[in-house]
């Protein structure tokens, strides 16, 4: 029985953790384009410190952080970066566009902002090629804005087999339920918190009061951390998701009944909803009040990611794992591997 038990483990361990092992997904970029009066577009071009590295080595002296003296250094080479990454065209024909400026935020992101100036047009269209220098799964969040709209008109988020974004594309902001999907599906720490709640063998009340907790406490950190009206650096966010994970694993083997996991869940996942949130902030969500649609649409996609995982995994715990008379020690044995997992990335996350 222990080599079956053992064969399980595996099976879902590989079912849920990637090869690599890696808890964030992967890289995220994003092109605002903002028309403004007289016919000028603008362009803000915004890339992580980790994705700004790769495309122009700037980081000197390996402290982990871009100071000013390196950012003027790179300036001449960052400059040009648009023009050969991103293409513009108004009407079909292409722009041309000059980099106004060069800086990083308080996030050590990298922000380029490029003017368009020219007589305006009804249909832009932009290809990106940022994909052919950076790592394989890296998106690119586009976005359109209009003179006289607070709002985003159009949105898409290109990839490497999708690298066009056109104005008349349909959807608008459901591009954000998309990435919302995308985010939970790629966010393996929260899913194997998750799967650590219910691997014990459940029902399905009690399964349903820990995914609704779960729901209901990182829907209301991820609109407070948002619109930045409660906030905590990724360092400590990240180590306590870390943390939430040792420790529903290690309460899966000292206890045999668990009571109350729904309350629990509520704690941890105020702590998780922390942890969505920096995407869209790193993305200059939460400016406005017209976000909100963005923030619930991301939160929705979230929730369906969560909802479709949980559907798949729970009837594989009802119907093959709780009916075999070991599956005890099966919990047990799955909820090590999580409490390992955990404790590796929160070592990962403090001290490496």
């Amino acid at each position: 029985m222990k080599r079956y038990s053992g064969s399980l483990s595996i099976f879902f361990l590989l079912f849920l953790i990637p090869a690599n092992s890696n808890a964030h997904p992967p890289g995220l970029s994003s092109v605002d384009i903002d028309e403004k009066p007289g016919g000028v577009f603008e362009l803000l071009l915004t890339l992580s410190r980790f994705d700004a590295e790769i495309l122009s080595p700037m980081d000197v002296d390996r402290d982990g952080r871009i100071s000013p003296a390196e950012l003027d250094d790179a300036r001449t080479d960052l400059e040009a970066l648009p023009a050969m990454i991103l293409e513009l065209r108004i009407d079909g024909v292409p722009a041309r566009g000059v980099c106004e400026k060069v800086w990083a935020d308080d996030k050590d992101n990298v922000l380029l902002l490029v003017s368009y100036p020219g007589q305006g047009g009804r249909h832009i269209t932009l290809e990106s090629n940022i994909f052919d220098r950076l790592p394989g799964g890296h998106r690119q969040l586009a976005k359109l804005s209009t003179p006289g709209r607070d709002e985003t008109i159009a949105t898409d988020t290109l990839t490497e087999r999708h690298r066009v974004f056109d104005s008349e594309i349909s959807g608008g902001r459901l591009a954000f339920l998309i990435l919302g999907i995308e985010h939970i599906l790629t966010g393996y720490d929260h899913l194997l918190f998750l799967f650590g709640l219910l691997i014990i063998g459940i029902g399905f009340r009690e399964a349903a009061l820990i995914i609704t907790s779960f729901t209901l406490a990182h829907s209301i950190t991820l609109a407070l951390a948002t619109y930045d009206l409660v906030h905590l650096p990724s360092n400590i966010v990240e180590p306590l998701i870390a943390l939430s994970i040792v420790y529903v694993g290690i309460e899966n083997i000292l206890k045999k009944e668990v009571r109350y996991r729904w309350a629990l869940t509520f704690v941890f996942g105020l702590i998780h909803g922390l942890g969505f949130a920096s995407i869209l902030r790193d993305l200059g969500i939460g400016g406005n009040a017209g976000d909100g649609w963005i923030v619930l649409l991301f939160n929705l996609g979230v929730e369906l990611g969560q909802l479709g995982i949980a559907c798949l995994v729970l009837p594989f715990i009802w119907k093959v794992l709780q009916p075999h008379k070991s599956f005890r020690g099966i919990s047990t044995a799955l909820s090590v591997l999580v409490a390992l997992l955990g404790l590796y990335w929160l070592i990962e996350r403090t001290v490496l």
